[in-house]
Parts: structure tokens; C-alpha cells; sequence
């Protein structure tokens, strides 16, 4: 008697897009969760909206990962962390973080020159974005 089906052997005629079937998404390989480097974080707040970052969004961030100019980046201020943007002046790296102040989101809050000795540490770069949809 029968075995019972296996899926191996199969009558009439194959699927034109059988040989194109992927197999399932692992998220922590496509964003190299796996690298000592990298990291999820959850966002809390909705200061960045303008960039796309929401309340409950997961962000990718690498702290082996060098600033370019517009980056998103999170950083420590006065103890503090927070997602901000850096950005390249003459003097150095400046960052820009949206701030919440009596339920209002400001356009940003320039927090001045990274000093990393300082009161401001960059302790990463964001490197992507994963989002749940109600």
C-alpha cells in the first residue's frame, strides 16, 4: 500500500512558476541582526515623523557603521537617548533631534557640536527600518 504523498512525485503538468518559489524570510538575516554590531530598537516617541520614523517602529542600528551627512543616528544627550540626524559643518558633526514638549512635536532642537567625551555620546547608526501595520 501507499506511503501516503510526499509532494515529490505529482502527475499532469508542473507549475510554471515552481522553479522561482523562495523559501521563508528570516528578518535577522536580511538585516544582519546576527553581526556583534547591530542592533533593534524600538522607537517611543513620534519626534521624526518628517523622516518617517513612528511611535512603535523597529530601527536597525549599527555602532560599528561611520556617519555620513543626513544619517540618522541614535545618541546618548545628557543621558538621554534619542534618534537625531547628523550633520557635517565646518567645525564637526552636529545633531538635530526632534524634541516633545507639551504634547507638540518642534521642528528640532540643535543640541550643537558631538563631543563624545562630552555630554553627547553617537552611539549608532540607523541602517533600517522595520514597521508593523495594524
Amino acid at each position: 500500500m501507499g506511503t501516503g504523498y510526499s509532494g515529490e512525485n505529482t502527475t499532469g503538468f508542473a507549475s510554471p512558476a515552481g522553479d522561482s518559489i523562495e523559501g521563508t524570510i528570516d528578518l535577522a538575516e536580511v538585516l544582519e541582526l546576527r553581526r556583534p554590531s547591530r542592533f533593534p530598537v524600538r522607537v517611543d516617541g513620534e519626534a521624526l515623523l518628517k523622516r518617517g520614523v513612528h511611535r512603535g517602529d523597529i530601527l536597525v542600528v549599527d555602532t560599528a557603521a561611520g556617519l555620513t551627512d543626513g544619517c540618522l543616528v541614535v545618541a546618548a544627550v545628557s543621558g538621554e537617548m534619542r534618534v537625531c540626524i547628523a550633520r557635517k559643518s565646518r567645525a564637526g558633526w552636529n545633531l538635530s533631534c526632534s524634541i516633545r514638549q507639551d504634547s507638540e512635536v518642534l521642528e528640532s532642537d540643535p543640541i550643537g557640536n558631538v563631543v563624545v567625551d562630552g555630554d553627547v555620546t553617537i552611539w549608532g547608526v540607523v541602517t533600517g527600518l522595520v514597521r508593523e501595520t495594524p
